[in-house]
């Protein structure tokens, strides 16, 4: 699904509270429709990033981590995850 940009009328500080508890819920699937993020890297001479995610942690317990992939039936089963650290724990 798309929404044109013309459809959309935040302010940046709507926008911005938005943005930092957004859940995107793609609900129940009963086929395969992977949510998507597109570039096209043209350029030999530039380095390209595909995802940045920026964290300022100040205070946080040992175990906080920047990002869980989880699955199984129920999606609660961690499969990995990047502890604030740096180190990747796979449980497997």
């Amino acid at each position: 699904m798309q929404f044109p940009v013309s459809s959309l009328s935040f302010s940046k500080k709507s926008l911005a509270d938005y943005l930092a508890t957004a859940t995107l819920a793609a609900g129940t699937l009963t086929t395969s429709q992977p949510k998507t993020h597109t570039q096209t890297w043209n350029d030999a001479g530039v380095t390209f990033r595909g995802k940045e995610n920026i964290f300022t942690i100040t205070a946080a317990a040992a175990a906080s981590t920047v990002e869980r992939w989880l699955g199984g039936a129920a999606g609660t089963t961690v499969l990995a995850s990047l502890i604030s650290n740096g180190q990747l724990s796979i449980p497997y």
